[in-house]
């Protein structure tokens, strides 16, 4: 497994620091509140007021388990429910003043065992912790995003949805008109388009909601053994999570197991983010364009072999 020792490591260390934090018992710090109670204090008091959905999410629990939670502060007396003029059906939470109080007091007792930790370190290693253990968070999180998007094949279903975000994206950088792929007839019928033996599409779908989608197809022009990446594309909440990443190497080894030998792509040098993720995959650049794409309104081409 890749990174197999730093996977070890960083679940020892997570395991240690859940302990030493005080998390394994029923109260943490002695505040008479439950981990998952104190995360709810804490968002309330940031946040000012949240439906209880919006405070699931947010917990990444499931509502029913949030409400149990809320219930018992509630019960408390450190957390009241009020009426969403929106929508009478719907309440929102907000902290009472003693909700207030006891946040207050969980962020003093927090502020003091970590500022205590922190204190064991010189300057240069407190400052190391703080940015890995932010790196890490930043990871996780992405993770858990990544772990709620299902990549599929395309299916007819999808062609319009698609081709609208195909329209979107393109748009957003300027790549409208007569060069650009945006002209391409296969816009309105991806799934048609990557219909044949050698050529894919993957959408990218998020509770039913579509973010993008990238595929390949052979490189009109050239002979055989060289695919064009094509049609990869992602509205900006499916952005900056590793999707593209996904996307990208999935797409590459189905290619290697349609038996091509190169992989050629055509972009625009304006389109930062995704030229860095290309160069990480190890994408050289070219001087000029191959194949026949009909795309001259492009202005970065680069091959990999696979």
């Amino acid at each position: 497994m890749k990174h197999s020792s730093e996977i070890q490591r960083i679940r020892h260390a997570t395991r240690q620091i859940v302990r030493d934090l005080d998390f394994m018992k029923g109260s943490v710090l002695q505040t008479g509140c439950s981990a998952s109670e104190i995360h709810i204090l804490l968002e309330l008091e940031n946040s000012g007021e949240l439906a209880v959905s919006e405070l699931a999410d947010r917990l990444r629990q499931d509502k029913s388990t949030a409400s149990r939670n809320v219930k018992a502060l509630v019960k408390a007396g450190y957390v009241q429910k009020l009426a969403d003029p929106k929508d009478k059906r719907v309440y929102r939470l907000s902290l009472t003043p003693a909700g207030l109080e006891k946040a207050a007091s969980v962020n003093q007792l927090a502020n003091s065992q970590v500022g205590e930790a922190l204190e064991l370190l010189d300057e240069e290693d407190c400052q190391q912790a703080v940015h890995g253990i932010e790196l890490y968070a930043r990871a996780l999180q992405r993770s858990y995003q990544l772990y709620r998007i299902v990549i599929r094949p395309v299916e007819a279903r999808d062609n319009e949805e698609m081709g609208q975000i195909i329209r979107r994206v393109m748009t957003e950088f300027g790549a409208v008109g007569a060069g650009y792929s945006i002209e391409d007839s296969e816009v309105d019928d991806i799934h048609g388009a990557y219909a044949g033996d050698r050529a894919r599409y993957f959408i990218a779908e998020r509770e039913g909601t579509i973010l993008g989608g990238a595929g390949f197809a052979p490189l009109e022009g050239e002979q055989g053994s060289m695919c064009e990446l094509r049609k990869m594309y992602l509205l900006p909440e499916g952005r900056r999570i590793g999707l593209g990443r996904k996307l990208l190497a999935l797409c590459l080894e189905e290619a290697r197991g349609c038996g091509y030998e190169q992989c050629y792509l055509e972009t625009l040098r304006r389109m930062g983010q995704a030229q860095q993720l290309y160069a990480k995959f190890g994408f050289e650049s070219l001087k000029g364009p191959k194949g026949a794409t009909g795309h001259f309104g492009c202005d970065a081409w680069s091959v990999k072999r696979l």
